[in-house]
């Protein structure tokens, strides 16, 4: 089984020779960076140990803002609100008020790049194309002529909630 159990296996594929983003092999006249996968300020410091990997630095770049709102979706998580000049996050709220959905953030889109970028540690193959199913435990709506159309919520984002509430219980001193 193909793994990533040390530190020397996760510096092993800060050296991949190709951009886990695009898929393209580097070049020398290419500016390189790394891409902490996900994004370390999602975590809290004591639970900070991301996955590295080289990107160009424009591929990398053009997923910053994504990373600031996925960021900012799990500090409202734990009730941390950022200053009203830095917020990216865009809400709506259905008719009743039960159920509100973020309308500028495409979680999907995120989540499969960490999928490339897991595939690429792993693999140390190119990921682009790859593609499956993919289910996030969160509500879904649609713009319809304006106004926010939410789907039914799917059996598992309840069960989600509660294994959530219960490992948050567990946490606490």
């Amino acid at each position: 089984m193909v793994s990533l159990l040390s530190q020397r296996d996760f510096q092993g594929v800060q050296k991949l020779p190709f951009c886990y983003l695009c898929g393209k092999t580097f070049v020398a006249v290419d500016k390189i960076n790394r891409d902490h996968l996900p994004a370390k300020s999602l975590f809290a410091k004591q639970h900070r140990e991301p996955l590295c990997l080289p990107t160009h630095v424009a591929c990398n770049k053009s997923h910053e803002r994504t990373d600031e709102k996925i960021g900012q979706l799990i500090a409202l998580r734990y009730g941390k609100v950022p200053r009203r000049e830095m917020r990216r996050l865009r809400f709506a709220v259905s008719p009743r008020g039960t159920i509100g959905a973020v309308t500028n953030l495409d979680i999907d889109s995120a989540v499969w790049r960490w999928i490339a970028g897991f595939h690429a540690a792993l693999y140390r193959t190119s990921p682009v194309g790859i593609r499956g199913s993919l289910v996030t435990p969160f509500p879904r709506g649609r713009r319809i002529n304006g106004q926010v159309v939410f789907e039914p919520l799917r059996p598992q984002n309840e069960i989600f909630v509660q294994t959530d509430q219960t490992e948050s219980r567990e946490e606490q001193p």
